[in-house]
């Protein structure tokens, strides 16, 4: 069973999943969002799916921004720890995903790598923050690795999906300036940070199921992607 009609969901829909898990991929896609509104319509449909699915385990899409300790006031982060509390508190099979940066073919606007392609492709000026960096992944690794964990004999587990290597934004905007043969028209301004993710537990994982990210896995998100975000 899938929740939702964005880049998760319909990526979930490709595959065959376990018949009692159901996949709550519905929910606020834009992390700048500051709409109480939207928020309270995802907390209502997701107290209702773990009481009407009770007996079904609930997979979750939180977001890794919940271990930033600089995001502590955020709106959105505040609003994915209440979803996570209350999963944990009502739901008795969960997987909690607190995934980074998904890329995927989404004309989502909201998406960091669409954002970039879009703001370079359109010659629109736009901020580069010198000192932030940004932790993307596949969404079919996305996929893969949730499928994986669907496997393990854990019941309920929390779980950082992410990339082992985040990469600065300048060097994302560089990138991508190379394949679109344009010259972002960007303001380099010296703010943000790079905060390390503690992923122990994910890379043990990872070594267990035999998955790994290639030293070149930007360019291939780059040239898988970038041309069907034009």
């Amino acid at each position: 069973m899938i929740i939702g009609n964005g880049l998760l969901a319909n990526a979930f829909r490709k595959v065959v999943m376990p018949s009692d898990t159901l996949i709550f991929a519905s929910g606020v896609s834009d992390s700048k969002s500051t709409n109480t509104l939207s928020f309270q319509r995802e907390l209502d449909l997701l107290t209702s799916t773990i009481r009407e699915n009770a007996a079904m385990r609930l997979v979750y899409f939180s977001s890794a921004s919940v271990l930033d300790s600089a995001l502590t006031s955020d709106v959105y982060v505040r609003h994915k720890i209440e979803c996570e509390q209350i999963i944990r508190a009502e739901c008795m099979r969960h997987l909690i995903l607190r995934v980074t940066n998904v890329v995927g073919n989404s004309g989502n606007p909201n998406t960091v790598f669409k954002f970039f392609v879009d703001r370079i492709t359109g010659g629109n000026s736009f901020e580069v923050w010198t000192h932030a960096c940004r932790n993307l992944i596949d969404i079919d690794d996305v996929v893969s690795i949730t499928v994986a964990l669907l496997n393990t004999e854990k019941p309920n587990q929390t779980f950082l999906l992410a990339n082992p290597v985040s990469v600065m934004v300048p060097d994302l905007v560089s990138a991508l300036e190379d394949r679109l043969g344009r010259k972002a028209q960007a303001v380099f301004v010296p703010k943000g940070n790079c905060a390390a993710l503690e992923m122990n537990e994910t890379l043990s994982f990872y070594k267990e199921i035999g998955f790994n990210f290639s030293s070149d896995y930007l360019s291939k998100l780059i040239l898988r992607y970038v041309d069907r975000m034009q």
